[in-house]
């Protein structure tokens, strides 16, 4: 079984599900209608433990109008089926500061070679710090806020783009043991951050941490700083060491790496790779129109473009036959990287 992709049915109690992404997916997997009837009793934030437990409360007060969608436990496998895509965050509208739930996907192409979308492969550095590095169970929470945020606003920078890499499993197991050695270099002088933090200290040092800072979008995030300084169940040093440390070892990263993480430039790289996925439903192989089109404009660009707009936001698939790509020419084949799911 690849690292990325988890058993789900044998990997229950891997599902980590906030109570606030479980309402949004369902809001998307459940009628509007069906999820009318769901009525959750005042405070029940504070008698929910898990996942699992969440989905289950949602079923005891829906009037047993959900009650065809199985066992908590079966609601809760699909839902996260459901959400597990390249950029689910944004679809579902999640916080900013959740982290991420969603297993990368593994693309291969003919070769048997494997591939990862850019996007995932960023979401990929969202695990590489163990909550053993901070002191408490708050702080690791609070740091993982703030990585959210941060690995968020990279994102940003390949926003609109579907581009694909070879994944190279070696490397990026290597990723974890050589952050380690910049977290030690950076504790080394700790003594830099030790003085006594402040909510507004600490609020600055964010948004500087982050160039693009959207106030409205991180207001949850804020809420959560005030309340991680009021509690005083952490330290925010130790906080500051590791999101200080995990910042600038992931912009060195993505600099020395910058075909992994951005999009390709098509002056420098004008043979960069055109991709083509193939999904396979049932025995049955399809491909994205829009994508084959755009595979066709861009290797013959001469020719009458081809369109494909989707219908009241459907998009459009094809039956995934050689005759119906007969007509482009071999160089789009010898340039081109036609995946198939993993």
């Amino acid at each position: 079984m690849n690292t990325f992709q988890m058993s789900l049915e044998s990997g229950i109690n891997q599902i980590c599900m906030s109570n606030s992404q479980i309402a949004h997916v369902m809001k998307k997997y459940v009628p509007e209608k069906l999820m009318n009837c769901v009525n959750l009793p005042p405070g029940y934030e504070k008698n929910v433990l898990n996942a699992e437990e969440m989905v289950q409360l949602m079923l005891s007060n829906s009037d047993n109008m959900l009650r065809m969608y199985g066992t908590a436990r079966e609601l809760l496998l699909n839902l996260q089926k459901f959400q597990t895509f390249t950029l689910s965050h944004r679809h579902f509208g999640f916080d900013p500061k959740e982290p991420y739930n969603a297993n990368p996907i593994v693309y291969k192409n003919m070769d048997g070679n494997t591939f990862l979308n850019k996007a995932d492969a960023i979401s990929l550095f969202h695990n590489i710090v163990d909550k053993s590095l901070l002191d408490t169970p708050n702080s690791f929470k609070f740091f993982r806020s703030m990585q959210s945020i941060l690995l968020k606003y990279h994102e940003e920078k390949i926003k609109g783009v579907c581009e694909f890499n070879k994944f190279d499993e070696d490397q990026w197991n290597g990723i974890r043991s050589r952050f380690y050695q910049v977290y030690e270099s950076l504790a080394q002088f700790s003594c830099v951050f030790s003085h006594k933090w402040k909510y507004e200290d600490a609020l600055a040092f964010g948004t500087a941490l982050i160039p693009v800072w959207k106030e409205q979008e991180y207001c949850e995030f804020e809420k959560e700083l005030k309340t991680f300084f009021h509690s005083s169940s952490g330290s925010y040093t130790n906080v500051n060491v590791a999101i200080t440390s995990f910042a600038n070892y992931m912009k060195t990263f993505i600099e020395i790496y910058p075909g992994k993480f951005l999009p390709y430039d098509k002056k420098t790289n004008p043979n960069s790779p055109i991709v083509v996925r193939v999904f396979a439903s049932h025995g049955v192989q399809f491909v994205m129109k829009s994508e084959l089109f755009n595979a066709i404009n861009i290797t013959n660009p001469n020719s009458k473009r081809l369109e494909c707009n989707d219908i009241s936001g459907k998009l459009l698939a094809k039956f995934w036959q050689r005759k119906i790509i007969r007509s482009v020419r071999m160089s789009y084949f010898r340039r081109s990287l036609i995946f198939r799911i993993n």
